[in-house]
């Protein structure tokens, strides 16, 4: 290990950091120690050197390299996440972001690295969100004082809304359970629609008087590659971290009922459901969610959108948020 890896290492310490923040930022800016940055910054270990050196207020357009030679080192999808970071941290410019993306369009495949580097961005954002509710909530429960109060706004909230329209269709596959798990979904349908009022006692009833279909259903789900099930275990997960998730389809309320009843969602209530067929659609739902932050998952393969508090995602960004805490470095 050199001397600047053992600075590094030290650096896990946000004590030390803070302790010593003018040492770091000279030691940082000798020419040596750029360059190692700058190698650092393109490889896996990218957001541990762009946290230290935020933390220290060090000048990050130092640490941008140039792009001009035409078979560049540095034009590779850890580097482009790096210039990414500090252009959403406002420490790069747009134009100069700009002008660099320009050199990243030599890549093969650059489109995908853009947006998958856009939603990276995003989940961690999120992720980041559900740490510090998590922290919150252990540092109010470890306080003996009950004098201190935590506000309810400080505790970062969010709704998660999934079309589930692709998910939930298998009109596709026409082997005998398909058309039988369709059939069955239709006579739960039609129990449904007998019912002047449906509500989770009701839904809870005619699951039960379907549970002799439970090996059907294993069965579809099996032949799905077993997708209903680890979409019902993703949403699960995220309720376990405070994240409501609600379910939207351009199919009726009852058709969705219907599904999620043979489906065995058992904790997904009538309230988690939506018929959304147009933006209007959705602007009238997101109403009661004024002040959260929302996230919409919708199966269009199309660009990331985000406002401040309203964010879009491909829907098979679903599941990893509830891999992302193995796989990455948290921003």
């Amino acid at each position: 290990m050199n001397k600047v890896d053992e600075i590094i290492e030290k650096c896990k310490d946000k004590y030390y950091i803070s302790k010593n923040k003018s040492f770091l930022r000279e030691y940082f800016n000798k020419k040596e120690n750029i360059e190692f940055l700058i190698n650092e910054m393109n490889s896996k270990r990218n957001y541990t050197i762009l946290n230290i050196l935020e933390r220290i207020n060090f000048s990050f357009e130092s640490v941008v390299p140039s792009f001009d030679s035409k078979n560049n080192k540095f034009l590779t999808y850890y580097m482009y996440s790096s210039i990414f970071w500090m252009y959403k941290k406002n420490y790069i410019s747009c134009d100069k972001f700009d002008d660099i993306k320009l050199s990243f369009q030599k890549m093969k495949n650059f489109a995908k690295m853009f947006e998958d580097t856009e939603n990276h961005y995003i989940m961690y954002n999120i992720e980041k969100d559900r740490k510090i509710q998590k922290q919150i909530k252990d540092d109010f429960n470890a306080k003996n004082n009950s004098s201190v109060v935590i506000q309810r706004e400080e505790i970062p909230k969010m709704v998660f809304f999934l079309n589930v329209d692709n998910i939930f269709d298998f009109s596709n596959y026409t082997e005998y359970d398909f058309e039988y798990a369709r059939d069955v979904i239709s006579d739960i349908k039609h129990d449904f629609s007998k019912l002047i009022n449906i509500n989770n006692t009701n839904i809870h009833y005619i699951r039960n008087k379907y549970q002799n279909t439970m090996n059907l259903y294993t069965k579809i789900d099996r032949r799905l590659n077993r997708r209903l099930s680890k979409l019902y275990n993703d949403i699960l997960q995220n309720k376990k971290h405070n994240i409501d998730v609600k379910l939207v389809s351009k199919c009726s309320i009852l058709q969705l009922v219907s599904e999620i009843t043979f489906f065995r969602f058992d904790t997904v209530n009538i309230e988690d459901l939506y018929t959304v067929k147009d933006k209007n659609d959705y602007e009238n739902i997101f109403k009661p969610f004024e002040g959260m932050r929302i996230v919409v998952f919708e199966d269009k393969n199309r660009k990331i959108e985000w406002k401040e508090k309203l964010w879009y995602l491909d829907a098979k960004y679903f599941h990893l948020f509830n891999t992302i805490n193995k796989k990455a470095t948290v921003i």
